[in-house]
């Protein structure tokens, strides 16, 4: 809020560089998995970075490709379930949540699909437990958490913040794995 030092992810720039790293491997039917949370800035901005990025690319926006629901891991599999078991399938999936990425595993699996050979997917937010226990490891886009945090804290130390305050967007790091 105005007046506030604040430091965020840049989570547009996050999710453009999942999508034009899934563009980059030649997909052009890429599918989103999002979350149903409409108040949340992460929500909006990496859901609106994924239909910018298609663009930037020239890929027509093809919303049935894009499918929201909760992140309970019945809501995560019932979506990764009707985003795949179309007749026509992505052949990449971008993920809010490395969560969301697992279900899309689960459901590749029930339907016999190998990743990465039949279908990409990439996450978002590096959660070691999921992004490195997944076979083949999860590619996903790593939160900058510490850099965050150390930034804040040495410029409230060295009383070096902006002034005026204002909110730091940090850059995500695309890592990738398998």
């Amino acid at each position: 809020r105005p007046g506030v030092p604040g430091v965020v992810p840049d989570e547009r720039q996050g999710a453009h560089d999942a999508v034009a790293h899934l563009i980059g491997l030649g997909h052009r039917r890429i599918g989103y998995l999002g979350h149903d949370d409409t108040g949340s800035i992460a929500v909006r901005e990496r859901s609106d970075s994924y239909r910018d990025s298609l663009r930037e690319a020239g890929i027509a926006v093809d919303e049935s490709l894009v499918v929201v629901g909760g992140l309970d891991p019945d809501s995560v599999d019932a979506v990764a379930g009707r985003l795949l078991d179309r007749s026509e399938r992505p052949t990449a999936v971008f993920c809010f949540k490395d969560e969301i990425a697992a279900a899309v595993y689960r459901q590749a699996a029930r339907l016999g699909l190998r990743i990465p050979a039949e279908l990409s997917v990439v996450g978002f937010d590096d959660l070691a437990l999921v992004s490195t226990n997944l076979a083949p490891p999860l590619t996903t886009v790593r939160l900058p958490h510490y850099e965050m945090a150390d930034w804040l804290v040495r410029g409230l130390i060295d009383r070096a913040l902006p002034d005026p305050p204002a909110t730091i967007r940090f850059r995500c790091e695309l890592v990738e794995r398998a």
